[in-house]
């Protein structure tokens, strides 16, 4: 096809316009004959974008579908929507150091470290120094600066500043990595230049006029396009200009991708416990986050391995997370599997370095929740939070000039700082999904930069490691705060006391929480009362006694199966005679309202007849003959040194004859 071309091309008979029909009338037989066809089409819409053209794909919708004003709002939000995911975002930023991964890996350990120490040397030069002004991929990448900037472009700058600093680092530590490397391998200045260029721009994916491929020219599909260019260059480096630096060599290709995994895990880790989330492609992470799931035990988190092994605590590898079902086990896999998957994984799976779902409104979240409400299957706060949290999101994205994820994120963060925990809204009310340590600085600053999920508490959460409090739990936890009793307190201690299987395990659990004393009655009274306990509770706090005395005297009462404890719980505590009275009627027995009253009547009280009651029962139970009870019951009367009239009401109110009596 090339003589044929080639020959229209030089035949002096044919005009210009000849030539392209003739042209066009070969190629369109070649895409008959399946030769190449895609490659021609390819050449031809290259070089329409290399002359300025727009996409094919756009120009069809531009003429055909939208017309040029929709088609011109449409390329204005998207340019925004980009501008508000990665501008002042600094969790963004951190992303641009990936490349580092796997860009040093071929290079010998030497040359990665003069390359690494240079470019912290020079990241916040403005200048470039003599070796650098040499690389064309270097100069180009640093683009150019406009003489003249409005107050918002200055802004812009200001914002995205994060992101290009570091894209400097990374680009000139592999690129001063790579030439060292050939100047090693007895390359001349010049030739270790260009290829250290060639190298780089392979690896970072260059962006100047005719580097990326043609379908990230195309605004139709910059929704799968954007911040994709970087991850889509990544797997294409893994799978095809890694295998060509190997040179056959097995020794080396085990060299080259064991370094980019490993660069990888340990890079997730780092930014795992920055940000709470792993941005980079990770087949170990991948791997070790399905065995957790599926088995229930994995590896820990590099810097907490490094962490306990530098404090003295051993070296310990492995931690037990807990398994998760078996569908949610597979679940999270597609989703850690297809959230790096180009193109789609940001879309769909919320993965990738900046995941674009979160501009998404949700609106059949929103819509799913209000018609729930509509119909009684679900409350009208519920679809009010859903649709406030969704619908706003993509104000954040749209609304604002730059910044908006930033924003987003420190919003977030600190509002969950300030109120001291993550909530959610079910159909009966909040939910506490995690609570957040309100005294350490540090989870301050990391909310505040990096949002809410970065807080080591929503990691757990995310991991499974503790689950969300019931609407009930979440109430019990609010009204402990209310009581001036610090959240984490709080979240730990109703934790506590739920964990425990058993009534009376949770019972004592309570018994032994580090708790103020105030938050007690109201972790008793919420959670593990019985209906008959919380009626007594209520009657006893009409009656003005204090709350502690109330939860103390019924909570033990509740934990004792003999009467004779009960009597005892019932003595030693802190209640008004009236309400022990109540207490013993309502918990114990009212089988003795008539000996109370009697008691009562000689001046002796409830507390006095508890005590005569127990020596009684105690009397009873010694393995002695009935006359010799009965003599050591009357003997203990008599020390106890009550007035006559008081020693026959109790003696006639537990039925001792005269003849006992002295």
């Amino acid at each position: 096809m090339k003589a044929e071309a080639d020959a229209i091309k030089k035949n002096p008979a044919f005009s210009d316009e000849e030539i392209r029909e003739k042209l066009d009338k070969l190629y369109e037989q070649n895409k008959q004959n399946h030769t190449l066809q895609n490659y021609v089409n390819n050449i031809r819409r290259y070089t329409d974008l290399l002359a300025g053209k727009k996409h094919s794909l756009d120009r069809a919708l531009e003429t055909d579908v939208f017309g040029r004003s929709v088609y011109k709002a449409v390329n204005t939000l998207e340019s925004r929507v980009g501008a508000n995911m990665v501008a002042g975002n600094i969790g963004s930023a951190l992303t641009n150091v990936i490349p580092i991964t796997q860009g040093m890996s071929p290079m010998s350990t030497g040359s990665n470290l003069k390359g690494l120490k240079e470019a912290m040397q020079y990241m916040f030069q403005d200048s470039m120094d003599d070796l650098t002004q040499k690389s064309a991929f270097l100069t180009t990448r640093q683009g150019r600066e406009m003489l003249y900037q409005t107050g918002l472009q200055k802004a812009t700058n200001i914002a995205v500043a994060p992101m290009e600093l570091m894209d400097k680092f990374s680009t000139q530590a592999v690129w001063r990595s790579r030439y060292y490397e050939n100047i090693k391998r007895g390359f001349d200045e010049s030739r270790a230049i260009l290829e250290a260029d060639d190298y780089s721009r392979r690896l970072f994916a260059g962006r100047s006029k005719g580097a990326m491929p043609t379908y990230f020219h195309s605004k139709a599909l910059k929704p799968l396009t954007m911040f994709q260019l970087e991850v889509n260059n990544q797997l294409d480096f893994l799978l095809k200009d890694s295998p060509k630096e190997t040179h056959g060599s097995a020794a080396k290709a085990m060299k080259i991708y064991s370094g980019v995994l490993l660069g990888a895990y340990v890079y997730n880790d780092m930014y795992e416990k920055l940000t709470g989330r792993r941005s980079a492609l990770d087949p170990i992470g991948i791997a070790n986050e399905a065995i957790k799931d599926f088995a229930g035990t994995g590896l820990r988190n590099t810097l907490d391995i490094g962490g306990d092994f530098i404090k003295g605590n051993g070296l310990q590898l492995t931690e037990e997370t807990g398994k998760r079902k078996a569908s949610e086990a597979a679940g999270k896999l597609v989703e850690n599997i297809g959230g790096n998957v180009p193109f789609v994984g940001g879309v769909l799976f919320d993965g990738g370095r900046i995941p674009l779902s979160a501009a998404d409104p949700g609106l059949g979240s929103v819509g799913g929740a209000v018609i729930n409400a509509a119909t009684g299957d679900g409350s009208w706060e519920r679809a009010g939070s859903i649709a406030m949290k969704n619908l706003t999101n993509p104000l954040y994205y749209a609304a604002l000039p730059f910044g908006g994820s930033q924003i987003r994120k420190t919003i977030g963060g600190l509002n969950t700082m300030a109120k001291g925990g993550s909530y959610s809204t079910t159909n009966k009310g909040q939910q506490l999904q995690f609570a957040v340590d309100q005294s350490n600085p540090a989870s301050w600053a990391k909310a505040g930069v990096f949002g809410k999920w970065a807080l080591p508490e929503a990691q757990g959460y995310l991991d499974g490691q503790t689950k969300a409090f019931s609407e009930k739990r979440t109430s019990t936890y609010e009204k402990l705060k209310e009581k001036g009793i610090v959240n984490m307190q709080a979240y730990g201690t109703i934790g506590q006391v739920m964990q425990a299987e058993s009534s009376a395990g949770k019972r004592r659990a309570l018994r032994l929480a580090p708790i103020k004393e105030e938050g007690r009655p109201i972790i008793y009274y919420d959670l593990l009362a019985s209906d008959k306990d919380k009626g007594v509770m209520d009657a006893l706090k009409q009656m003005g006694e204090d709350d502690f005395a109330i939860y103390d005297c019924v909570e033990r009462i509740a934990d004792s199966k003999a009467d004779s404890k009960k009597r005892n719980v019932l003595l030693n505590s802190k209640l008004s005679e009236e309400s022990k009275i109540y207490v013993y009627q309502e918990r114990i027995t009212k089988d003795d309202d008539e000996r109370i009253y009697n008691f009562s009547k000689a001046g002796m009280g409830m507390d006095e007849f508890l005590k005569v009651k127990n020596y009684l029962y105690i009397s009873k139970e010694r393995s002695l003959p009935g006359t010799q009870k009965r003599e050591l019951f009357v003997n203990w009367v008599l020390d106890k040194r009550y007035s006559k009239g008081q020693r026959d009401v109790i003696f006639e109110s537990f039925n001792i004859g005269k003849k006992y009596r002295r």
